[in-house]
C-alpha cells in the first residue's frame, strides 16, 4: 500500500511539473494622457499583443502615469500609480517592464521602450519555466458597489523568495468620447482601475514546494470611476518577488459584467469651438433593460458651482438623446471647461454617468494688450489664446530654462512650439488668438524660428482668418519649407530622443507680419501650423497695433492653391488667388528632391490666375509642385499616370 501511494504521489508531482511550461506573461506598460511619443506608440503595441496566439501568452496591464504631467486619468487612481512607478523607478513614458523586467532587446536604445517590444521577445519569455499555476475569478456584489476575487496559487515546482506578494488588479477597457489630455488618445485597454487590497498586495509564503496550493478570497470596495457596465472588466492576478522584482507567474480572469435595469450614461460632453450662438451638449444613453423619463444634468464650468438642468422624455434601452447645456452667454471669451454628472433615480452605476469637455468661447472686441502676449504665462493656452486640432499634437509652451539651448524663445524664458516631428503628416492645428477691434490700419507682428529636417520637407506656417466661427479659413500670410526656414537643415538623428529636434539661438529668429485693418469686422484670427513631419516650429512675441507692417505680407488670398487635374497625364493646371500684383514661379521635384520641370518666375495680376504645368515629359509617380508667389510658398502633391 505504501508502494502504490509513492508511486502516485510521484506521478502527481510529475504532473504538475509538467504544467510548469505554462507561463502567462506580464507585461506592464506606464503611459499617459498627456503623452504624445505613447500615442504614438501604443496601437502598434497593442496590435503586437493582440496578434496571433499572444493572447494566450502575454497580459498587458496599463497604468495612467503622470509622464510629461498629470491629467484626470492619472488623478482617479493616482496613489496606486504613483506606488508602482515608484517600485519600478519608472523614467519616461511609454515605459514597460515584462515579468517585472526591463526587456533585454538588442540594438534598443531606450531600454523599456514599448516600441522595442518583438515577437521573438515574447515567445522567449512565454517559452521559460513558471513556478505556479494560478487561476483567478471575479464577482460583482449585488448592489454592484465591490468586487470579489478568488485566486488559487498552486505550486508546479519548488519556488523560493525574498518578499513574495500576490497582486491583483481590476482592470477594464476606458474609452473616452472626448480625449481626456492633450495626445488625443481616446481608446485605452486593459488600465488598471484599482489594485487590491492595494498596491503591495497580500504576502504570501516565501517557500512553495511541489503541489503546495493556497486560496485566497479579495474583496474590495469599486471606486465610482469605475463604469460598472464596463466591456473587458476582468481581474488580472500575479505572484512577485519584491527582492528582485521578478514575476513568477500571472493569470487573468474571465470578463465579469454587470446587468442593470437602470443604467444611464454621459457618452460625451462636447463644445469645441463655439461663438456666441453656440453650446455645448451632452450625449445620454440609455444602457440599462428599462426605459428612462426623466433625469437632472448636474454641470460646472471651471472650477465654478454645480448648476442643475432636467430633462424628460421617453428613453428606450439603447436609445440615446443630445440634450444642449445652457451656459451664460455673458462669460468669459476664451478657453473653459465643462463637467456633467448625471443623476436618475435607481442608477448604480456612477462610473459611466459623467463625462467633461472643453469649449472655446470666441468673442470679439479685445484690446491690442489682450492679443500681445509673450508666453510668459504658466500654461498655454494663455488667457484668451486656443488650440483647435482634430486628430494630433498641439501647439506647446518649451521653457528655456529646463532645454539645452538656452536661446530658445525669442526673449524672456518661454516660447510657443509645435512639434511636427511627432505629428502625423498634412495635419492642421489653428492657434486661435484673440479678436481686436478691428480698425485701419492694424497689424499683428511675431517672431518665427524653424529648421527644414531636410531639403524635402515642408511643413508650413500660416496667419488665417474666418468670418464663420471656424467653419472655413482664409489664409492672409504663409511660408513653407525653405521660405519659412530661418536656420540651416537639422537633421533628427534619433526620434525617440529627439536628438537633432531644431532648438533656436538667439540670433535664428526672424520677424514676420501681416496687416489685417481691412478684413471684416470680428474675425477670428490663428496661426495655422501644416505639419511634414519635419521639425520644431517656433512662435513668440506676438504683437497688435494700429500700424501697418511691411515685413511678410502675402499676396496669395486662398491657401488652398489648386493643381488639377490630379492625376494628371500631358497637362495640368495651377489655379491660384493673388491679392495684389506678384511674381509667381513654380519648381516640380520628385521623390528624391530632383527638381525635373521649372516655370520661370513671371508677373501676374491680382485676382484669379492659371498656369500651364507640361506633364508630358515626366515619367509616371509621384511629384512635389512648389509654387512660390511673393513671400508665400505653397507645395502641392501630384500624381503623374502614363
Amino acid at each position: 500500500m505504501k508502494k502504490i501511494l509513492l508511486s502516485l504521489t510521484v506521478m502527481s508531482a510529475l504532473a504538475l511539473s509538467a504544467t510548469a511550461q505554462t507561463r502567462r506573461v506580464l507585461y506592464e506598460e506606464f503611459t499617459g494622457e498627456n503623452c504624445g511619443p505613447c500615442a504614438s506608440t501604443n496601437p502598434t503595441l497593442l496590435s503586437l499583443m493582440t496578434g496571433g496566439t499572444n493572447p494566450s501568452k502575454v497580459t498587458m496591464i496599463k497604468y495612467m502615469s503622470p509622464i510629461p504631467s498629470a491629467g484626470q486619468f492619472y488623478y482617479q487612481n493616482q496613489s496606486q500609480t504613483d506606488a508602482r512607478i515608484s517600485y519600478y523607478s519608472v523614467p519616461f513614458a511609454p515605459y514597460g517592464r515584462m515579468d517585472g523586467a526591463v526587456p533585454s532587446i538588442s540594438g534598443c536604445t531606450s531600454p523599456g521602450h514599448p516600441a522595442c517590444m518583438t515577437q521573438a521577445v515574447i515567445d522567449g519569455e512565454a517559452a521559460t519555466t513558471a513556478p505556479f499555476n494560478i487561476t483567478v475569478t471575479g464577482t460583482w456584489s449585488p448592489n454592484y458597489d465591490s468586487v470579489t476575487a478568488n485566486v488559487t496559487v498552486t505550486a508546479t515546482s519548488g519556488y523560493t523568495g525574498s518578499a513574495v506578494y500576490l497582486r491583483v488588479a481590476l482592470v477594464d477597457d476606458v474609452y473616452w468620447p472626448i480625449a481626456p489630455g492633450n495626445n488625443t488618445e481616446k481608446m485605452f485597454e486593459n488600465v488598471v482601475r484599482k489594485m487590491y487590497p492595494d498596491a503591495t498586495g497580500t504576502s504570501v509564503p516565501l517557500t512553495w514546494t511541489i503541489g503546495m496550493t493556497r486560496n485566497y478570497i479579495i474583496k474590495g470596495a469599486v471606486p465610482g470611476y469605475v463604469d460598472r457596465h464596463g466591456a473587458n472588466t476582468s481581474f488580472v492576478a500575479w505572484v512577485q518577488n519584491d527582492g528582485d522584482k521578478s514575476v513568477a507567474q500571472a493569470a487573468k480572469s474571465s470578463v465579469f459584467t454587470a446587468t442593470l435595469p437602470i443604467d444611464i450614461a454621459s457618452d460625451s460632453l462636447s463644445g469645441g469651438l463655439l461663438c456666441a450662438s453656440g453650446t455645448p451638449s451632452v450625449t445620454l444613453t440609455n444602457v440599462g433593460t428599462t426605459a428612462i423619463s426623466a433625469a437632472t444634468i448636474y454641470y460646472k464650468l471651471d472650477a465654478g458651482a454645480w448648476s442643475t438642468q432636467p430633462w424628460t422624455g421617453t428613453l428606450a434601452a439603447g436609445a440615446s438623446t443630445i440634450v444642449n447645456i445652457t451656459i451664460p452667454t455673458s462669460g468669459a471669451g476664451g478657453y473653459h471647461a465643462i463637467y456633467d454628472s448625471i443623476v436618475v433615480a435607481g442608477d448604480l452605476n456612477p462610473g459611466n454617468a459623467s463625462s467633461y469637455g472643453t469649449f472655446f468661447l470666441e468673442k470679439p472686441g479685445y484690446a491690442l494688450s489682450a492679443v500681445s502676449t509673450d508666453f510668459e504665462a504658466s500654461t498655454l493656452p494663455a488667457g484668451y489664446y486656443a488650440i483647435v486640432n482634430a486628430n494630433g499634437y498641439a501647439w506647446q509652451l518649451v521653457n528655456v530654462t529646463i532645454s539645452s539651448a538656452p536661446g530658445v524663445s525669442h526673449s524672456g524664458a518661454k516660447a510657443a512650439y509645435f512639434s511636427n516631428p511627432s505629428s502625423a503628416s498634412n495635419q492642421v492645428t489653428y492657434f486661435i488668438i484673440p479678436t481686436p477691434t478691428i480698425s485701419n490700419p492694424m497689424s499683428i507682428t511675431w517672431w518665427t524660428a524653424y529648421a527644414q529636417q531636410s531639403s524635402g520637407t515642408n511643413d508650413q506656417l500660416e496667419f488665417v482668418y474666418s468670418t464663420d466661427c471656424g467653419s472655413t479659413w482664409t489664409s492672409i500670410w504663409s511660408k513653407a519649407g525653405a521660405s519659412l526656414a530661418t536656420a540651416p537643415i537639422t537633421p533628427i538623428t534619433n526620434g525617440s530622443t529627439c536628438a537633432g529636434c531644431f532648438l533656436p539661438t538667439s540670433s535664428q529668429w526672424r520677424k514676420d507680419g501681416v496687416n489685417i485693418g481691412t478684413l471684416p469686422a470680428n474675425s477670428m484670427l490663428a496661426f495655422r501650423n501644416t505639419s511634414n513631419q519635419g521639425n520644431f516650429l517656433f512662435v513668440d512675441d506676438i504683437n497688435a497695433a494700429t500700424i501697418p507692417v511691411s515685413v511678410g505680407n502675402t499676396v496669395v488670398i486662398n491657401n488652398n492653391i489648386n493643381v488639377s487635374p490630379n492625376p494628371a497625364k500631358d497637362m495640368a493646371n495651377i489655379s491660384l488667388t493673388l491679392a495684389t500684383s506678384a511674381s509667381v514661379a513654380v519648381d516640380v521635384t520628385d521623390v528624391t528632391g530632383r527638381t525635373v520641370a521649372t516655370i520661370a518666375a513671371h508677373t501676374y495680376s491680382a485676382g484669379t490666375q492659371k498656369i500651364e504645368l507640361n506633364t508630358a515629359s515626366l515619367a509616371a509617380g509621384l511629384y512635389n509642385v512648389k509654387v512660390t508667389a511673393g513671400e508665400n510658398v505653397s507645395i502641392q502633391r501630384l500624381s503623374v499616370v502614363k
